[in-house]
């Protein structure tokens, strides 16, 4: 069964940062797959980087909303498979982020002024969104419906690609930290 766990962050520097130090020893380095912004390029995460551009993106806005603290403008989800089946490809992980990330309006496929996100390859099993909740304009995106709307992409993706690849079936899954919305 697939169960969603998203969590709310302060610091989109200390998420990539937990999940860089997380990764167990032996295993490849975190890469970055995708983001909001084609420029970035994908590879190797410099989390210093990119966790700086996303941070300065909240501090820019979030002085100007009252009541909305930085602790909760920055939204992850960890997508996880079955460690025991077929480890999953870029490809799929890729798929899945951005239908979670349409399903859920933070980023709608076709909108430009979306919220600004990542999708970080974190094993062959695993790969993180990270997003912040703040659009290009400086709105705060809600994300009350967030966990419903991801399990049904997740459910979904089960659905279309049949009873063979249940294995490798991506879920939406528990960070580490255990935080939840």
């Amino acid at each position: 069964m697939i169960q969603p766990y998203i969590s709310r962050h302060s610091r989109t520097r200390d998420v990539l940062h937990g999940i860089e130090t997380g990764r167990r020893p032996g295993t490849a380095p975190v890469r970055l797959l995708d983001s909001w912004n084609q420029d970035i390029g994908t590879g190797a995460l410099d989390a210093d980087r990119l966790g700086l551009e996303l941070d300065q993106h909240l501090r820019r806005f979030a002085l100007r909303q009252p009541g909305h603290r930085a602790a909760r403008l920055v939204w992850q989800c960890a997508l996880r498979a079955d460690p025991g089946g077929p480890s999953v490809p870029d490809s799929r992980f890729t798929l899945t982020c951005r239908d979670v990330l349409h399903a859920t309006g933070i980023a709608p496929a076709g909108e430009p002024e979306v919220c600004r996100w990542a999708l970080i390859r974190v094993s062959a099993y695993e790969a993180r969104i990270v997003a912040t909740l703040m659009t290009a304009r400086g709105q705060v995106h809600e994300t009350a419906a967030s966990r419903p709307l991801a399990l049904a992409v997740c459910q979904l993706f089960d659905r279309r690609h049949g009873p063979s690849s249940r294995a490798s079936a991506l879920s939406v899954a528990a960070t580490p930290t255990g935080r939840r919305r």
